[in-house]
C-alpha cells in the first residue's frame, strides 16, 4: 500500500507557488504585521465604533474628495478652455483659416497648381443673343441681359427651318458689335454668306473666324488651335449632329451591305470626350461655346417620342439649353418675276423658344422670335408684343395708343399694322420704349 502524502496547508501552498515563480516566501514578521494590521482595519462591532464610522471617517473622506479632487478637475477643465480658445485665434486669424491658407499655397507651389483654383464668378457675361426676348428668358443682369454665357456650353436644338443658324448669325454679329472676334466651324458645310452679309455680319479678313472641318478629328485640332491662341470670344459649331469621326465620315469605313464595321455610339463617345477637353479650355480662356443641334425620332417611344441628336453628352454638357418651335407662317401676296403674277409666299415665321434647362438663371422661360426671310431676326416685332402685354402701349379695341415721356413719341393709331409700321419708322420710338420695357 502507498504511503498517503501530508495535506499541506494554504501557507504552505502559497509558499511552493511562489517558489515557482521565482519569488521568496515572506517572513514570519511581515505577517504578522499584516494580520495587525487587518485587526486594526475592521470595524469594531460596538455601536461606538459605528458612530466613529458614521461621524468621522464618512465626513472626511467626503471632505477628502471635495476638496483635493474636484478643484484639480475644474482646473483640468479650465487649461482645456484656454487650449481651446488658442487654437481657436491666433494674432486675430483662426486656425482653420490659417490652414485653408497653407493648403492653398502648398497647391500653388504645384507645377499644375494655378489650373486648380479658380476666383468664384462675379456676374455672368454672356453674349447677346440678337433676339430681346431670348435674352431675357436666358438670364437678366444689371449691366446688359445675359445671352450666351462666357466661359460655358450652350446648345439650341430644333427642327429644320427654324432658325437655328440665324440664331448663330446673330450671335456673331453681337460678338463684333463687342469689339470681339467671333468663329464658325460648319460641320454642315451650308452656311450662307450672302444672306449673314444681309444681317449684318462684317466677313472681312480678321473680323471672323470661318473653317469647314471633314471630320471631328479635323474640328479637335480646330478648336484646340482657337482656344490656346485666344483667336475667338464666341465660337459657334453647325451642328453637333453632322460631326462624324473619320471611321463614319470616309466611305472605307463603311460597310454599305449591312453596316457591319461600324462601331455603336462612335460619335457620341467621341462627342463626349471632346465636350470633356473644351469645357474646360474654354472655361479658362472666357470663350462662349454654342452647339446647334437637330432632332431625331425614337420609334417605339410613344412618351417621349423625339430627341436631340449625337447622344446625350450635349445634354450634360451644356449650362443654357434652348428648344426652337414653329408657331405659324405668315403669307402675303407678292408679285412672281417670271409670270409677272402674284402668288402668295411665305416672308416670314414665328418661332417659340423654350428655355429648357439653364444653369445661369430661372430654367423655362419661353418666348417668341420673328424671322424675316433674307433680314434676320425681327426686334421690333418683340418689342410691340412685350409693350401691349405690360400695358404700355394701351388697347381699346382696335386703337393702339402709346404715350411716350415727351408728346413727339406719342401717337393714336388703329390696326396692328400700322402700330407695328409706326415703331419701324421712328428709331427714337423703339428706344424709349425699349428703356421703358428695360430691355
Amino acid at each position: 500500500m502507498t504511503e498517503e502524502k501530508p495535506k499541506q496547508t494554504a501557507s504552505q501552498m502559497m509558499t511552493s507557488e511562489a517558489a515557482l515563480d521565482g519569488e521568496l516566501p515572506k517572513p514570519a514578521e511581515e505577517s504578522e504585521d499584516l494580520t495587525k494590521n487587518e485587526s486594526t482595519l475592521k470595524p469594531n462591532s460596538s455601536p461606538e465604533g459605528k458612530a466613529e464610522l458614521d461621524g468621522k471617517s464618512a465626513p472626511k473622506a467626503k471632505a477628502g474628495l471635495k476638496g483635493k479632487s474636484a478643484p484639480k478637475a475644474k482646473a483640468k477643465l479650465k487649461a482645456k478652455a484656454k487650449g481651446k480658445a488658442s487654437s481657436k485665434s491666433k494674432g486675430g486669424v483662426s486656425t482653420e483659416r490659417m490652414g485653408v491658407e497653407r493648403v492653398i499655397s502648398k497647391i500653388l507651389s504645384k507645377q499644375y497648381g494655378r489650373r486648380l483654383l479658380f476666383a468664384p464668378r462675379e456676374e455672368e457675361i454672356g453674349i447677346p443673343t440678337g433676339s430681346i426676348e431670348l435674352d431675357a428668358i436666358i438670364g437678366p443682369t444689371d449691366a446688359r441681359r445675359l445671352g450666351w454665357p462666357m466661359g460655358r456650353i450652350s446648345e439650341v436644338h430644333g427642327w429644320e427651318s427654324v432658325g437655328k443658324t440665324t440664331l448663330v448669325t446673330h450671335a456673331m454679329i453681337e460678338t463684333q458689335k463687342l469689339g470681339m472676334v467671333p468663329g464658325l466651324i460648319d460641320f454642315e458645310h451650308a452656311f450662307d454668306e450672302k444672306y449673314a452679309a444681309a444681317q449684318g455680319l462684317d466677313m472681312s479678313d480678321g473680323a471672323w473666324f470661318y473653317t469647314r472641318p471633314p471630320s471631328m478629328e479635323e474640328a479637335q485640332w480646330a478648336m484646340t488651335q482657337l482656344l490656346d491662341n485666344n483667336v475667338c470670344d464666341f465660337i459657334a459649331i453647325d451642328s453637333a449632329a453632322a460631326m462624324l469621326p473619320k471611321q463614319l465620315h470616309d466611305d472605307s469605313g463603311l460597310d454599305r451591305e449591312g453596316g457591319k464595321g461600324r462601331q455603336i455610339g462612335l460619335q457620341s463617345n467621341i462627342l463626349s470626350e471632346l465636350l470633356s477637353q473644351w469645357s474646360k479650355k474654354i472655361a479658362v480662356h472666357n470663350v462662349a461655346l454654342l452647339f446647334t443641334n437637330q432632332m431625331r425620332a425614337k420609334p417605339g417611344d410613344t412618351m417621349n417620342p423625339v430627341q436631340a441628336a449625337a447622344g446625350n453628352a450635349l445634354k450634360f454638357y451644356a449650362s443654357v439649353r434652348v428648344e426652337l418651335k414653329l408657331v405659324t407662317k405668315t403669307q402675303k401676296l407678292i408679285m412672281n418675276p417670271l409670270t409677272h403674277e402674284e402668288e402668295k409666299r411665305e416672308v416670314d415665321i414665328i418661332v417659340r423658344a423654350y428655355n429648357v434647362k439653364n444653369k445661369v438663371h430661372k430654367p423655362m422661360g419661353r418666348g417668341e422670335i420673328r424671322i424675316v426671310y433674307g433680314e434676320g431676326i425681327d426686334n421690333v416685332y418683340s418689342l410691340v408684343r412685350i409693350g401691349k402685354a405690360r400695358e404700355v402701349i394701351q388697347t381699346n379695341g382696335s386703337w393702339f395708343t402709346y404715350e411716350g415721356t415727351s408728346e413727339a413719341i406719342s401717337f393714336r393709331v388703329q390696326g396692328n399694322d400700322a402700330l407695328d409700321q409706326t415703331f419701324r419708322e421712328s428709331a427714337s420710338l423703339q428706344a424709349d420704349l425699349r428703356s421703358r420695357l428695360n430691355l
